[in-house]
């Protein structure tokens, strides 16, 4: 009689396995609601503050939590302000608000642009006589 009672009640256990699969899928459930969460959070966060007081690219500002914008510290060096930063405030980049075109970017010192190609310069090789 003992033995029908462990049997029956080992019967209605959840495998293991089960188990464990039941908490790996809740795990990675937070987990990703999490993430997309904090990329909202980031998103609200850019867009909360004024194109005026955006610093310039190169430059960055710190932008403390409940201050208004015309009393915010002004543009400083990256270095300087992730170095100062206040536990209510963050950094903000300049460059993440630079546009990002092709042509916006600076040439390359000594750079012409009109090089020559793989075949322009293997033509000027001299191939070794065996």
């Amino acid at each position: 009689m003992m033995m029908r009672h462990t049997q029956a009640a080992l019967a209605e256990r959840p495998h293991p396995l089960l188990r464990w699969g039941m908490a790996l899928l809740a795990a990675l459930t937070l987990g990703a609601t999490a993430a997309g969460a904090q990329q909202q959070d980031k998103d609200r966060k850019r867009d909360d503050i004024p194109a005026a007081y955006r610093p310039p690219p190169g430059m960055c500002r710190i932008w403390i939590e409940d201050v208004p914008p015309a009393q915010q510290p002004a543009s400083t060096d990256c270095a300087t302000a992730v170095r100062n930063r206040p536990e209510n405030g963050r950094v903000v980049f300049g460059d993440d608000y630079a546009s990002k075109k092709s042509d916006d970017k600076a040439p390359v010192k000594g750079f012409s642009g009109g090089g020559k190609g793989w075949e322009d310069v293997l033509k000027g090789v001299k191939k070794k006589k065996p």
